[in-house]
């Protein structure tokens, strides 16, 4: 538990921005484990959508 909570808080150090946003993207697209929660859910898909805004805010 103690690797995986490190390799989180050092990811933004390892990866820039911009790989960091794409991963992002993929993970809350339509094929990712949080759009497909987010689907099942009844909020529907978050990338570039007004919901998505409120929730990154």
């Amino acid at each position: 538990m103690k690797g995986i909570v490190g390799a989180v808080v050092a990811l933004p150090l390892v990866l820039p921005p911009t790989a960091i946003s794409f991963y992002l993207l993929v993970m809350i697209g339509p094929n990712g484990f949080v759009g497909k929660f987010t689907q099942l859910v009844g909020i529907g898909l978050l990338p570039f959508t007004f919901a998505g805004l409120v929730m990154a805010r």
